[in-house]
């Protein structure tokens, strides 16, 4: 029974892979995902970075080319792998010129702050952040290496050289308690997730075009109006956008409060893992206002297209 039951579970991960999104169909598929933090770990006095070059991204390259060839397709990431590769191995030398921006207001919460003092007699405080560079402890360095690795928009990193604005981007604020996490990052997104997935399934029912849904042509007053006032050329892309963006936001949000719940009831994931204490995508707008340039990128934008912008002008000098 068991092996009848291996290859029921094999067939249904090959129709899947094959018939629904491309998936690892060969063991080339994952030698990227370890390679990639295995060439971060290693000190650059051990291997340059044209070492690295050499060693490590050619065969990152050649495997992601295999791996696309055995599934006979290119999905979203094996493809965010490789540029991602391309980014810190190829074109950038994270080992000598990144610096990960901790937040001493975390750290403090969880025992392991660095503290300073501000004069003789006086009570020590908790800086509210410091520049971490690249480790020269392996267990650090570790930590250091899985949170680059996991960083794919560089939030909370200063990538730029000595000379770069980007050295004076807006210093890290307190974190959000657990139950103002929930109540204003999590709640929001999840009731704005399911009202958009309620709704583009009603839109759905009423067009032939979508297989596999119910027909459902009872009165209803949205979905009623956005029919008679959208075109359908328009309505129909827009309801399998926001149906994808709601799906695919709720296989997130769901686990969400059990992870805080688990850091409050347990210690784990410790707070400097905790999502409450995770700096946000996008801050307001008005750190702009407040901050200029150091609000845009260190608070508002979190430098989604710094690295970009930053790796032309670096080329432009070179």
């Amino acid at each position: 029974m068991s092996s009848t039951m291996v290859s029921s579970l094999r067939a249904f991960y090959f129709c899947i892979v094959t018939e629904v999104v491309p998936g690892p169909m060969s063991w080339s598929y994952f030698v990227p995902l370890v390679s990639l933090p295995t060439a971060l770990m290693i000190p650059p006095t051990v291997l340059s970075r044209k070492q690295l070059v050499c060693f490590f991204l050619g065969p990152i390259y050649a495997c992601t080319i295999h791996a696309w060839s055995a599934m006979g397709g290119v999905d979203v990431i094996s493809a965010l792998m490789l540029l991602w590769a391309t980014f810190l191995i190829g074109l950038e030398d994270p080992r000598r010129t990144f610096r990960r921006v901790r937040n001493g207001y975390v750290d403090a919460s969880s025992g392991s702050s660095q503290k300073i003092s501000t004069g003789a007699g006086k009570t020590p405080t908790i800086p509210p952040s410091w520049d971490e560079p690249y480790p020269s402890e392996p267990l650090p360095r570790l930590r250091w290496v899985l949170a680059l690795v996991a960083s794919s928009r560089l939030t909370g990193w200063k990538i730029g050289s000595s000379t770069s604005h980007d050295r004076h981007q807006a210093d890290p604020s307190p974190p959000p308690t657990r139950w103002g996490f929930l109540e204003h990052t999590l709640l929001p997104r999840l009731s704005l997730s399911l009202s958009l997935l309620w709704l583009t399934s009603r839109l759905a029912r009423r067009w032939p075009d979508f297989s596999g849904m119910k027909r459902d042509d009872s009165d209803q007053l949205i979905p009623d109006m956005l029919i008679a006032y959208i075109p359908a050329y328009i309505l129909q892309p827009l309801t399998i956008g926001f149906h994808a963006y709601a799906f695919l936001t709720l296989q997130y949000l769901v686990p969400t409060p059990f992870a805080v719940l688990s850091n409050h009831l347990f210690g784990f994931p410790r707070n400097t893992w905790s999502l409450h204490t995770v700096p946000p995508r996008f801050g307001p707008f008005t750190a702009v206002l407040d901050k200029g340039l150091a609000g845009l990128w260190g608070v508002w934008w979190h430098q989604v297209r710094h690295s970009l912008c930053n790796m032309f002008s670096r080329f432009s000098q070179v």
